[in-house]
Order: C-alpha cells, then structure tokens, then sequence
C-alpha cells in the first residue's frame, strides 16, 4: 500500500471504483469524493450532530452552535463573533465578501456539469438531515 499512487489510495478510503480511475477526469474524481463525503456526513449523522449551512453563518453560531454545546454567548461575545466573521479568514487584515457566485461564474461547463451530476444530489442529502 506504501507504493500506492495517491489517486488510487484516496479512491480506496472514498470507495470509489478504483477500475475507473484512468477514464476519470480531475474534475469527476474531485466532484466524486465530495459527494463520498456528503455521504459519510449522512451515514454518520445521529441526534448528536448539528447541520449548519455555510449561508447561515455567523450567526448560527450564536443561534445554534453554541447553544448545541451548551454554550451562552453573552452580547459582548457575540459582537466579537460577528466581527471575527466581517474579517477574511484567509487574509485577516481585509474584510470578507462573499465570492461564491463570483467563483461559480468562473467555473466551467465540466466542473458545473461534474458538481450538478455527483454533488449537488449528495449535498442535498446532508441539507435534509434535520437541523437543529
């Protein structure tokens, strides 16, 4: 397993077709261990986990994660969260801005067709776990 190729060994622990990873494109290999993840995500999922969708932060984190872990943010915590968040964590000293639909603009027709074909259906899978 040591002289495994990378591509092979990560089909392996997603469990992909391992037969199928010469005609594989990137793009389809990447789209189809995102959407193994999302999977995993359903599969483990139990009345412990808490979904949280990226476009409900910051504030699920006061509203719900916090509140999941028993956790009280008083106002004071909070303001600091919602600051923390109005910063790029990338490059803290800029403030964020949302670059998704800039980033989906700039995707090709193979990475939209690959996202549409294997992950969006595994992502919709994980959004219709109950959410706290």
């Amino acid at each position: 397993a040591g002289t495994e190729p990378d591509a092979a060994r990560a089909a392996s622990l997603l469990g992909l077709d391992g037969d199928r990873l010469d005609a594989m494109t990137v793009t389809e290999f990447a789209a189809q261990a995102l959407a193994r993840i999302c999977d995993a995500v359903v599969a483990a999922a139990d009345g412990a986990c808490l979904v949280v969708d990226y476009d409900s932060l910051p504030a699920a984190i006061w509203q719900r994660i916090a509140p999941h872990f028993g956790i009280e943010l008083d106002a004071g915590m909070r303001d600091r969260v919602a600051q923390a968040a109005g910063r790029d964590a990338k490059s803290p000293g800029r403030a964020f801005r949302p670059d998704g639909a800039a980033k989906r603009a700039r995707a090709s027709a193979e990475v939209c067709d690959a996202a549409q074909r294997w992950v969006a259906p595994a992502f919709e899978r994980v959004r219709a776990l109950p959410q706290a």
